[in-house]
């Protein structure tokens, strides 16, 4: 999940009800069980809703799309050059997500503080990169 997420220091706040609810929507990070091997979780993001029609490779020059099968939903990594996700194992049942992800957690040792930093799904929504909001909502010294 480069680079909303880093590979060392980062630590994630998940909540179990939304996914429960299907209040899932396009652009929220999700940790979900992955379809290959059931005993590793994965953190990924949604860019496909039941219903919707997505492309399995953007940056392929023939372009194949497929349609999101009812009680699924279609996940990518953020590091797209470099991530295994619906491209390669296709659509993720609902079963399978474990929550969806609200917040970051990171410690920043130079200025000796934990910072939270609430993750939104609005920037994805607009087709913009990157998904963190900005915002230090919690600091503590």
């Amino acid at each position: 999940m480069l680079p909303t997420l880093n590979m060392v220091g980062d630590f994630i706040a998940l909540e179990r009800i939304t996914h429960r609810l299907k209040l899932l929507e396009i652009g929220d990070v999700v940790v979900c069980v992955t379809p290959t091997d059931p005993w590793r979780s994965v953190c990924k993001r949604i860019l496909g809703m039941p219903g919707d029609r997505v492309c399995i490779d953007p940056t392929a020059v023939n372009r194949r799309y497929i349609t999101v099968p009812s009680g699924h939903v279609w996940i990518q990594g953020d590091n797209m050059s470099n991530s295994t996700d619906s491209r390669n194992y296709g659509p993720v049942p609902y079963a399978l997500i474990k929550g969806r992800v609200f917040a970051r957690v990171s410690l920043n040792i130079v200025h000796n503080r934990l910072i939270f930093q609430r993750l939104t799904s609005s920037f994805i929504a607009k087709g913009l990169a990157g998904s963190l909001l900005g915002e230090e909502w919690a600091c503590f010294t």
